[in-house]
């Protein structure tokens, strides 16, 4: 064989070989949200957010508070928090001075959720994602 042959056919070998790297891990995420104990529901979705490189997933809150994001994340720190499902409805303000007394087995309205919760710069969740399934349980406080 001719060198230039062999040379071309040694190249291409090595950039299919070093293009066969194993998969990033990813992590999928699901959980559940609640408020004072309860479920909550309605205008809620839960996004996970990296500070560092942008990466995020949103998942809606279901009517039993469970959430499961159909994207995955690559493993690292996030900040959750929450935003409306639509825009129909406002996020809420700062709910810190009103008081409401939940019923057993009553689900909590997504508006009533605190307003730190609706933003990330205040929300105070922080989130390890690793590779695998991960249940988180966010639980919201006045």
């Amino acid at each position: 064989m001719k060198p230039f042959v062999v040379f071309v056919l040694i190249s291409t070998a090595l950039s299919l070989c070093l293009g066969c790297g194993a998969a990033q891990p990813e992590g999928i995420v699901q959980g559940a949200l609640q408020f004072n104990g309860q479920p909550v529901t309605g205008n809620a979705r839960v996004v996970l957010m990296s500070m560092k490189t942008g990466a995020a997933v949103a998942a809606d809150v279901q009517t039993d508070g469970a959430f499961a994001a159909e994207k995955r994340l690559p493993p690292g720190e996030y900040v959750a928090f929450l935003v409306p499902k639509s825009y129909a409805e406002e996020a809420p303000e700062s709910l810190a001075g009103q008081r409401r007394i939940s019923k057993p087995n009553e689900s909590a309205s997504a508006k009533l959720v605190p307003g730190k919760y609706w933003d990330e710069g205040t929300s105070p969740w922080r989130v390890a994602v690793v590779a695998g399934i991960n249940d988180i349980q966010l639980t919201a406080e006045r």
